[in-house]
């Protein structure tokens, strides 16, 4: 099992989001189709960043999170595809923690940890699967693996490490639904592509973390 986490958060909320699938060759492939619906759109995207698509090229977004979403099978008939999973956690911020749009980074290393264990705890595991866990790259990460890693190892074998996503596509995968999550969550009335990850949507809860 290969899985790619991805954080985003706003002022009230930090989000916790990975892809889950059984190998990560169909992972690329679908980054790899994007590369054409940009090319058929004329926008050149050399990285797929949800905030940077919903700023600037939004017919991208949505175009893409409609071909993660969905097989395309004869008679150009469409069907939600069943080999990728999304689970997610987010916290909610006090409101001492919301006065910028990130958490100091001391807080944000503990608020990651915490919702990474519930994000663990909520993948569909099985005492036999082996886990090879990508998260995107943030400074200071680095100091975390140790500690992520012996949280998964709780559940399953497996291994944790940082990337980047030029490196490693499928987070841009879980960069890309990490985002429409945090804007369904706060209710952003002009976010509507939501519907194209609620069909692959395993889990989806609110983690406590203390002060």
């Amino acid at each position: 099992m290969v899985v790619f986490i991805d954080e985003s958060q706003d002022r009230e909320r930090f989000v916790l989001e990975a892809i889950v699938a059984d190998e990560v060759v169909s992972l690329n492939a679908t980054v790899g189709r994007f590369r054409t619906i940009s090319r058929h759109l004329k926008v050149d995207v050399r990285e797929y960043h949800e905030f940077d698509l919903h700023r600037d090229h939004p017919r991208v977004l949505t175009r893409v999170l409609e071909e993660m979403s969905l097989w395309k099978r004869k008679k150009r008939r469409s069907v939600p595809r069943k080999d990728i999973r999304v689970v997610a956690t987010y916290y909610l911020k006090a409101p001492s923690e919301g006065r910028g749009t990130a958490l100091a980074h001391n807080r944000m290393l503990t608020v990651y940890r915490e919702t990474f264990r519930s994000l663990v705890w909520a993948l569909p595991l099985t005492p036999q699967d082996t886990v090879d866990v990508v998260c995107d790259r943030f400074e200071g990460c680095t100091t975390l693996e140790p500690t992520l890693e012996a949280i998964l190892l709780t559940r399953a074998a497996g291994t944790v490490r940082f990337a980047d996503s030029v490196l490693e596509k499928p987070l841009q995968l879980a960069d890309l639904t990490t985002g429409t999550i945090r804007r369904h969550l706060a209710g952003d009335p002009n976010e509507d592509r939501f519907r194209f990850i609620a069909p692959l949507l395993y889990h989806l809860g609110v983690v406590a973390v203390r002060q």
